[in-house]
């Protein structure tokens, strides 16, 4: 566009009304041509910035399911050790009742075991 103002201004008296609102017409032709590809690069950088929100978006929601995932089996491990602190208080519990048997059982044989001697003694 900018080659054919060149032409007009050369081929007509500069000074004519016509030839300046042609020139200006030219000019603002020229304008928009510029104002054109600035937005048509615009949107190819807003296409690929999509492109790269959606790659993105995938990625978090790759992420968040993987997170899910994770913490499904937190939970599944805390389940499981929750359990087994059960087990073991039982566990514990029974052992801590086995001593107290056990304690008194041995009380019980030395006293009999003491009695049976004092007995056997005094015949």
């Amino acid at each position: 566009m900018q080659l054919k103002l060149q032409q007009r201004q050369k081929q007509s008296p500069p000074h004519s009304a016509v030839m300046k609102s042609a020139d200006r017409f030219i000019t603002l032709l020229n304008e928009l041509e510029k104002k054109d590809a600035s937005l048509v690069a615009e949107v190819q950088r807003s296409s690929t910035f999509r492109e790269e929100l959606k790659v993105a978006e995938k990625k978090i929601w790759t992420l968040d399911e993987s997170l899910k995932a994770i913490n499904s089996e937190v939970d599944n491990v805390r389940k499981q050790l929750e359990r087994k602190n059960e087990e073991t208080a039982y566990l514990t519990s029974k052992i801590e009742e086995v001593k107290r048997e056990s304690e008194e059982m041995k009380s019980n044989y030395e006293r009999k075991m003491r009695t049976m001697t004092a007995d056997f003694f005094r015949r």
